[in-house]
């Protein structure tokens, strides 16, 4: 989903004529998802989230053991030596099948997969147009995956009432209890009790809405913040770059998925193309 600061980038292909076949709302995705696996054609993924493509990859290694030394992931999460790894296997003709998010790493840029499947709605209009196949976008989500999305989506926008409790939270910790740092992993759990799929990117855009409004300064070490409170600041929301960028990419996303959803497969065909 969309985030500011995430390794790799939208990787666009040249435009051209698609196939699209349209699994829309599909009661039985994962059935699906294999069959279209033992066609034999190299696929990309193209996954919500990080959590779903480990998911995804799991599930498919435990009912196809065939394709696993054909299988790849990649998410933000990885590192460099990852990456290398992929354009080896790249080069060696063993990656047919890629699980990924909407954002690929550039180094598999010139890769052509003879089909994706996107087994969720894509939150934006970039993300249709991702290094993939030049013939066949296979769409294999539907009304079920918006409300699925709608909770990831949340988590990179958070509401004025909850980062308000969290910085009373920083702080009481900061006044009374003498403490200057606290670690992603509390500060995650904290903005858990709101919204479920909260993450670290969750917690990093918190931070910068707080420095940007001019009401912490925050150095982060590792999975570490160091902190310190300025008194008397009053700051409004729309102070900060950071909230108004999450809340007009929040609506957009809602609203371009909704569109997905309902657009006809000609329409379809000039999205994916």
């Amino acid at each position: 989903m969309p985030q500011k600061g995430r390794h790799g980038s939208l990787i666009e292909r040249p435009r051209g004529t698609i196939h699209i076949e349209d699994f829309r709302n599909c009661p039985e995705r994962m059935a699906q998802l294999l069959k279209l696996l033992k066609n034999n054609c190299s696929t990309l993924i193209v996954a919500e989230s990080t959590s779903q493509v480990l998911q995804l990859a799991h599930y498919i290694s435990s009912k196809l053991g065939e394709v696993l030394d054909r299988l790849a992931v990649f998410h933000p999460q990885m590192e460099e030596a990852h990456i290398d790894r992929l354009m080896e296997r790249q080069l060696e003709g063993k990656l047919d099948i890629l699980i990924s998010t909407g954002f690929l790493p550039e180094e598999l840029n010139n890769y052509k997969f003879e089909q994706t499947v996107y087994f969720h709605l894509p939150y934006l209009e970039s993300e249709c147009r991702l290094a993939t196949a030049t013939s066949k976008v296979i769409l294999l989500a539907g009304e079920s995956q918006i409300r699925e999305a709608a909770e990831h989506i949340k988590t990179i926008a958070p509401q004025r009432e909850v980062l308000g409790e969290l910085y009373k939270t920083l702080k009481y910790r900061y006044d009374k209890l003498g403490q200057n740092q606290v670690s992603l992993e509390e500060v995650c759990l904290f903005l858990r009790t709101y919204y479920s799929k909260a993450a670290s990117h969750t917690v990093d855009i918190s931070f910068y809405v707080f420095r940007e409004m001019g009401l912490i300064n925050y150095v982060k070490a590792g999975n570490n913040y160091s902190f310190k409170i300025n008194h008397n600041v009053r700051s409004d929301l729309q102070n900060s770059p950071t909230y108004r960028w999450a809340i007009q990419t929040s609506d957009k996303c809602q609203k371009f998925q909704r569109r997905l959803l309902t657009a006809k497969v000609e329409e379809l065909k000039n999205l994916f193309s």
